[in-house]
């Protein structure tokens, strides 16, 4: 039996009831083919039976997304339509299974039209259909400014918990190293140094959903066993617009680094400055200014120490020499 097409103009008003069953599932995949999602699920209605067919003006998703009206833009989400069908989510069920599914049973592309038709699968429908607990309200215009593929997981799950939250509209989440791993999909090969993860999973992720100004202000809390990391606690603080974000204070580690820093400010001055002339840093070209100002930091601390091992090995080199008589 054909589906039914409806034909849509995807608004930045629109949102998503998305199940917390999606939000904390194991997946991960490029920024613009999940927006395309998103703009899918946004079309269905309480009284749905079955998913349509949603056809949409490419043209619509890249005024929707508040998107420069430029070439790129639009053959990116031509590409991104492309890739949809092939990303799976896997769902974990309370008895430890797991189930797996592909985003979508059905995609297209009509060059007369330049529109593009997305199907969501089949037996996803338990989880977007008729929807009566558990989920949690996700608005495009929100999903729009966030741009890395990390900092949107962390808002699914971050979110995915607001029932949680009390009077003041305020809440936590906690994800072991291992767990965020696992959710995220980053194989064991990927930021091998736990510094290097948890900055570019953690910290600057963070970073963004708060410059991005979408309602919440998120701060992390390292939790440490044994003086290793073993996992974070994200507060996440509930803002309306008008209100002053909170100033989080510094955590152990930027306190750290403070001090570090401080120590050797001269030279930790020179390589920033060096940097700076640069090119940005590979996979930062999309940041903020202050998303940049923190991976800068972090990238002349990484330098720095390792000029002071190479240094300290350097000069315990060979046994010392006994004093002449």
């Amino acid at each position: 039996m054909e589906s039914k097409e409806i034909y849509v103009v995807p608004s930045k008003e629109d949102f998503v009831k998305q199940a917390n069953a999606i939000s904390r599932a194991v997946y991960t995949m490029p920024v613009m083919a999940r927006r395309l999602i998103y703009f899918a699920m946004a079309q269905v209605r309480p009284e749905d039976k079955e998913f349509m067919d949603v056809v949409m003006q490419v043209g619509d998703v890249v005024r929707a997304l508040g998107l420069s009206d430029g070439a790129e833009n639009y053959q990116a989400i031509r590409d991104a339509a492309r890739t949809c069908a092939k990303w799976i989510i896997e769902i974990e069920q309370p008895d430890g299974g797991w189930e797996l599914y592909g985003w979508l049973s059905y995609a297209s592309y009509d060059p007369k039209s330049d529109t593009i038709t997305l199907r969501l699968n089949d037996p996803l429908r338990p989880y977007i259909l008729n929807l009566q607990e558990a989920y949690s309200i996700l608005r495009i215009s929100d999903i729009a400014k966030i741009q890395s593929r990390h900092a949107l997981r962390w808002y699914e799950l971050i979110m995915s918990r607001r029932g949680q939250a009390d009077k003041n509209g305020r809440w936590w989440v906690d994800y072991s190293i291992a767990e965020i791993r696992h959710l995220l999909k980053i194989g064991p090969n990927e930021y091998a140094r736990t510094s290097s993860l948890r900055n570019k999973v953690i910290d600057y992720p963070l970073t963004e959903i708060n410059e991005a100004n979408v309602g919440i202000v998120v701060t992390p809390e390292y939790i440490r066993r044994r003086r290793n990391l073993w996992g974070v606690r994200v507060q996440v603080q509930i803002i309306h617009d008008g209100d002053p974000k909170p100033v989080a204070p510094l955590t152990k580690e930027q306190e750290a680094g403070d001090r570090f820093i401080e120590l050797h400010r001269d030279r930790y001055t020179q390589i920033l400055e060096q940097l700076k002339t640069q090119q940005d840093l590979p996979g930062m070209s999309w940041a903020s200014a202050g998303m940049r100002e923190l991976a800068l930091r972090a990238e002349a601390m990484k330098i720095l120490k390792e000029e002071l091992s190479k240094e300290a090995g350097k000069c315990g080199r060979g046994r010392p020499r006994r004093p002449e008589p």
